[in-house]
């Protein structure tokens, strides 16, 4: 197949630009910002103001005047006595921070406050507690104790020989296991407006992670090498500062849960395809395997398929018709098939074992398919591809069912990014997020994310990691 050019999903222009301010901003105040080559090394631009990049458990982590959210650390705003707070916090010593929840509080109460921070992310958690009756020990079968009580059916054990409960709890356990399996689509029932399209995962019946933030296939442990494959999302793009890159935040999460001393390679590189993986020129699997077997116990991370999307939108517009574009989604899929099976077509490869951790493909429309609503996708000369559903759907539900086929993991990277692209304000779109839509995580480009971005992708490959 023809060569590419290394660097073909960055157009020059932004490249140029990414230098003249990195350049123009030699002397950085750290109290305002733009673009993150504004701040100073190791601090993002948050909300115009740099703020130190950190990680964080939970608010003590983050000191003053800051607050932990989704594992980071984000700045807090000021407040007065005549200063209100949003809901859900209230004003600490001048600055607006989270409402503490009182350990006594009725259980109830809890969560609904949890439901309203989290949103549709706590589902197992609404499942959990909404049998909510304080006289119930906590592990009891609510049922099978009410029942009993009120009902008489077991008059002489159910008061006094705790039996018949635990009885009552073993049996009944697979079944309420059985309800209460989360499904994507659950996961996900807030960005799937009536009529709007989208991947159909639960047919491969995949294990969903607690989080909803990807798959839960494979028990992680142990980890003494990471490898890092893909395209310029893993490789990192300007303007995005490279201590911003997911990849550099992901090693530093999975060296605190494994140890400084595991061995990292990276072999990403921009504009990569499903066929540069294993095919030349490129190989980028052979490449950061070059011995075998591998001694060490491998993770290999990686997110792949952007690029071949926006291909066929471009032959799209050269003329190809849809049977054709999905034939080459076809020929792509089996590309993809084959790469991931290399990791386990040959136990002896890996002999200490290996997890594969892989992204479905995002895209920056909101699920508008607006192509234009970027500004610099004028220089791709695409505007709008209204059979790109198909191919895209198709795509990425491949990727499931080859996660389901090797028993790897995905991240759901195309649903977690809808709504916060470059329709993020838009009420008709099916990711809007009310009151006011949610942040834009991608950067100028359109297709490659921004700090806060970056930081997302990382926290999502990270819980996958640690459930």
């Amino acid at each position: 197949m023809p060569g590419r050019c290394k660097n073909a999903s960055l157009p020059f222009f932004l490249a140029l630009l990414a230098a003249l301010l990195a350049g123009a901003c030699e002397d950085r105040q750290a109290a305002g910002c733009t673009f993150p080559t504004d701040c100073p090394v190791g601090m993002l631009c948050v909300d115009g103001v740099c703020q130190e990049s950190r990680f964080c458990q939970n608010d003590a982590d983050c000191g003053v005047a800051a607050y932990c959210r989704n594992d980071r650390c984000l700045p807090a705003e000021s407040c007065g006595e005549s200063e209100l707070c949003e809901d859900g916090f209230e004003c600490l010593e001048g600055y607006c921070l989270p409402r503490e929840i009182p350990a006594d509080a009725d259980a109830e109460e809890t969560t609904e406050n949890d439901a309203s921070t989290d949103g549709d992310k706590v589902l197992d958690g609404d499942v959990d507690t909404e049998p909510d009756d304080e006289s119930d020990p906590p592990d009891s079968d609510p049922l099978a104790d009410g029942d009993a009580a009120e009902d008489g059916d077991e008059p002489t054990d159910g008061d006094d020989d705790p039996e018949p409960d635990g009885d009552l709890d073993t049996e009944t356990e697979p079944e309420a296991e059985e309800e209460t399996k989360l499904t994507v689509a659950e996961c996900w029932k807030d960005k799937s407006g009536e009529g709007s399209q989208g991947p159909d995962y639960d047919q491969y019946n995949p294990i969903v992670g607690s989080h909803c933030l990807g798959t839960n296939h494979q028990d992680i442990t142990g980890i003494e090498k990471v490898v890092f494959l893909g395209d310029s999302i893993t490789e990192g793009s300007p303007p995005t500062a490279i201590w911003d890159y997911y990849r550099y935040v992901l090693t530093a999460q999975l060296q605190a849960k494994f140890g400084t001393e595991i061995e990292v390679r990276e072999c990403a590189e921009w504009g990569a395809r499903v066929d540069d993986l294993l095919l030349p020129p490129h190989q980028q699997i052979p490449t950061c395997f070059p011995t075998l077997p591998e001694p060490k116990r491998t993770l290999v991370v990686m997110t792949i398929g952007g690029n071949d999307l926006y291909n066929w939108a471009k032959d799209w517009t050269e003329g190809a018709t849809l049977p054709q574009i999905m034939d080459e989604c076809e020929d792509t899929v089996q590309l993809m098939r084959d790469a991931i099976g290399w990791f386990y077509e040959d136990p002896a490869r890996f002999p200490n074992g290996v997890f594969v951790i892989t992204s479905n493909t995002y895209e920056y429309t909101d699920g508008t398919g607006d192509l234009n609503s970027c500004l610099a996708s004028v220089f791709t000369g695409l505007s709008a591809w209204p059979e790109g559903a198909a191919p895209t759907i198709r795509f990425n539900e491949a990727f499931m069912e080859i996660a389901i086929e090797f028993g790897i993991d995905m991240i759901f990277m195309l649903e977690n990014f809808c709504g916060h692209g470059f329709h993020n304000t838009d009420p008709a779109s099916q990711c809007f997020m009310p009151p006011a839509g949610g942040e834009r995580w991608f950067d100028l480009t359109c297709i490659h994310p921004n700090p806060v971005g970056h930081h997302e992708i990382a926290r999502m490959f990270m819980a996958v990691v640690d459930e």
